[in-house]
């Protein structure tokens, strides 16, 4: 009997799509902060004069203990550092599993603000930076830190 060309590609295509499923997995798979310090961060190309509603955003799924956190977001170029005290916060979080985000987006033109989240599924904990403006366009990195007091 001879296979189509479909009936001949089906196991590449399953063994294709197994791949990326476990590609999708090891990047949104859960890691654990037990060891007292986390971070999710990302390198971006931004620019000095954003639209208004532009953004950009990155996720991680983490398991955490119960206790006191210190939670900060930041931007930095590699010469400058853009964190402000709305971009730091103290807090406790209960054990378990949490969904951590943190976008950097442009609510008016000119300006950004970092937003991070972590929720466990009643609601997130938030940390929200002020409005701020970068000097050029150029290569950023976006990070955010979880210390465990």
């Amino acid at each position: 009997m001879k296979m189509s060309a479909i009936t001949a590609r089906r196991p590449f295509l399953r063994a294709l799509a197994v791949g990326v499923a476990g590609a999708t997995a090891m990047t949104l798979g859960m890691s654990s902060a037990s060891a007292g310090e986390a971070q999710l961060s990302r390198n971006l190309r931004l620019t000095a004069s954003p639209g208004p509603g532009a953004s950009a955003s990155m996720t991680r799924i983490i398991d955490l203990d119960a206790g006191n956190y210190s939670w900060t977001v930041s931007l930095d170029n590699g010469q400058v550092s853009y964190v402000d005290s709305l971009g730091n916060r103290s807090l406790y979080l209960a054990e378990g599993t949490y969904t951590w985000t943190c976008t950097i987006s442009s609510p008016w033109a000119g300006s950004y603000q970092n937003t991070c989240t972590l929720d466990k599924g009643i609601g997130p904990a938030k940390v929200q930076s002020n409005l701020f403006s970068i000097p050029a366009t150029g290569d950023y990195h976006l990070i955010s830190y979880l210390f465990k007091d």
